[in-house]
């Protein structure tokens, strides 16, 4: 990591804004940055996107929004404006509109390329209008719209989560594979049993449940009978 530009072996590096303290590379020309801070902080974001050029050359932050972010949202007086992490009971989840409508204005703004995303952090943080002057090819995806990236569809992709992979859609049909599957073998089983067998059986739900969250790391039977080891 000491070594600058292409005489390093390292090309990319995945941390988070604990990168920074005490660490200076000052030769990272790019910062792909998925999802808004969950403290919501605007100083966290230039935290983590500060990590680019801080030698003075040119680079760029990516910054990944869920789809959730992106539309309108109610407009009232009576929301407050709190964390999207608050813990809502499971029965009264809100809806996208509605967590939108959390949001703070510039979170929301950025999110949905109202406004230049450079001077809206510039005027958030006081900063002098000297430094709003800039090219704007090479501003932000409002001033240069060639600048977005398309809609990444995550049901394709593996998204990474702290406490384990999630059930999502992925794995929801996974799930219904798999139970189609052995309620499909319990047919071919002999009729010989003083009971009916049922495709718990074959393949208990606690056990479907754990192949489908981990189905994106089985592709050999080695990989299988280590996520089915106790």
């Amino acid at each position: 990591m000491r070594k600058l530009d292409t005489e390093s072996e390292i090309r990319v590096i995945l941390a988070t804004e604990a990168l920074g303290v005490g660490v200076n590379l000052p030769d990272i020309r790019r910062s792909v940055l998925y999802g808004l801070p969950k403290n919501l902080l605007l100083a966290t974001f230039l935290q983590r996107g500060g990590q680019t050029c801080r030698d003075g050359g040119k680079g760029e932050i990516i910054l990944l929004v869920d789809a959730w972010t992106v539309g309108e949202r109610i407009i009232s007086s009576t929301i407050q404006q709190v964390s999207i992490v608050d813990k809502i009971p499971p029965k009264k989840k809100s809806s996208d509109k509605e967590r939108r409508s959390k949001l703070p204005q510039l979170w929301y703004d950025t999110a949905n390329q109202i406004q230049c995303i450079q001077r809206g952090f510039l005027r958030f943080f006081e900063e002098p209008e000297g430094y709003w002057i800039v090219k704007k090819d090479q501003c932000c995806n409002h001033c240069n719209p060639t600048l977005r990236i398309d809609d990444i569809d995550s049901t394709k992709y593996y998204v990474y989560h702290e406490r384990g992979p999630q059930f999502g859609k992925i794995q929801k049909a996974v799930h219904k594979d798999l139970q189609a599957w052995a309620t499909e073998q319990v047919h071919t089983l002999s009729k010989d049993f003083a009971f009916t067998p049922t495709a718990g059986c074959l393949l208990r739900n606690d056990m479907c449940i754990l192949l489908a969250r981990n189905a994106y790391l089985i592709f050999t039977s080695s990989a299988l009978k280590t996520i089915l080891r106790p």
